[in-house]
């Protein structure tokens, strides 16, 4: 099992791609900020979305068959000319990408593709049993803005699905948004950064490219990234030794170089994980000048001891992403915060409603 995985680019679930405002309370008023020797601070970003809009299997709803990308034509629904739509040949019928996003949702499990668990609740448990102070949100272009905003600089954890020409971000409602390596939208936002972030943290394979981002676009000093698809239980180690390391007192380079040899486990493993560092930054810096047992930040879990139905296993979680994700837009509905789910007994309705709470527990939507 990969810690990340390739996503095709396709097209966003939403129109504006923002989160409920909800979702971005600040929670420093519930940080140690008072205390004098309070551990440095680390923000986890994670896109985790349960599916994602592929413009590569588009299927027909009548016929079923594999919908293909046509030039300037005419959409059958608002009747207005796209430069971009998708259309049947067996069917002669074509949508702008605008009505397939409404088709999404009166057919979700027809359109939307599942993405792979990632296993964010381990990463986010290794980063915290470190002693650092974490703060997990969502991971959106809105998130990473927000990063650029602050006053005080942030270390920076970031946990998503990539590929060579793209990352996956979460839109705020289940969905995927994708960040393209050849948009300058991307480039705009990590510029952002500049000066405000210390240390990036980038797991996501090949996405050397992003990596690359972070330090000539924004000028990070320090940035650990994987190159390549990476095992959970492989990289949910390197993060703890990594992260321990720099709770202790050592620098980047020492704590780096003590992660890889603690998880180097054949020739070539050394290859999964690269350290850049800007032009005039100091490897030997440090970020913290040891943490004392009583001074480490004690951190809630993502997902609470209680109530135990939400302590599930996701990745046993098959073929439902689409309902989950109709769900969730329904809970996230201004006008209607509710659903039914109907079905004979032992259909899953139980265990879809779970992954649903599951997953708006993890994003602290209602908290």
């Amino acid at each position: 099992t990969a810690s990340t995985a390739t996503a095709t680019p396709g097209l966003p679930l939403t129109g504006d791609c923002e989160s409920p405002a909800s979702l971005w309370a600040d929670s420093a008023s519930s940080s140690s900020s008072g205390t004098p020797h309070s551990p440095v601070g680390v923000t986890f970003l994670f896109a985790s979305p349960l599916v994602y809009l592929n413009s590569d299997k588009l299927s027909c709803i009548d016929c079923s068959a594999r919908m293909h990308a046509a030039a300037k034509t005419a959409c059958c629904e608002c009747r207005q000319e796209s430069t971009v739509a998708f259309g049947c040949r067996k069917c002669k019928l074509a949508y702008c990408a605008a009505c397939i996003r409404k088709l999404v949702r009166r057919h979700p499990v027809a359109l939307l593709s599942p993405l792979p668990h990632l296993s964010v609740e381990e990463e986010f448990a290794a980063v915290a049993s470190a002693g650092f102070k974490v703060k997990p949100l969502m991971l959106t272009k809105n998130s990473l803005l927000r990063c650029g905003n602050r006053s005080k600089r942030v270390n920076l954890h970031l946990l998503a699905h990539a590929s060579d020409d793209s990352c996956v971000l979460e839109d705020g409602r289940g969905g995927a948004v994708f960040l393209l390596r050849n948009d300058d939208e991307g480039r705009r936002i990590i510029r952002r950064l500049k000066g405000r972030v210390k240390l990036v943290f980038l797991n996501a394979c090949s996405a050397k490219w992003l990596a690359e981002w972070f330090v000539e676009q924004a000028h990070i000093p320090h940035v650990v990234t994987t190159t390549c698809k990476v095992r959970d239980q492989v990289c949910v180690r390197f993060c703890s030794t990594f992260y321990s390391g720099l709770a202790s007192g050592d620098s980047v380079a020492e704590s780096f170089e003590s992660a890889l040899i603690d998880v180097r486990e054949g020739p070539g493993a050394a290859d999964f994980f690269e350290l850049l560092n800007s032009q005039g930054a100091d490897p030997d810096e440090t970020f913290a000048s040891g943490l004392e047992q009583d001074e480490l930040f004690e951190v809630p879990p993502l997902i609470p001891e209680e109530p135990v139905a939400l302590r599930v296993d996701p990745s046993r979680f098959l073929g439902r992403h689409g309902e989950a994700w109709w769900i969730v837009n329904r809970l996230l509905d201004k006008e209607f915060r509710g659903a039914c789910v109907t079905g004979p007994p032992g259909c899953g309705k139980s265990e879809l409603g779970r992954q649903v709470a599951r997953y708006l527990q993890m994003r602290r939507v209602f908290a």
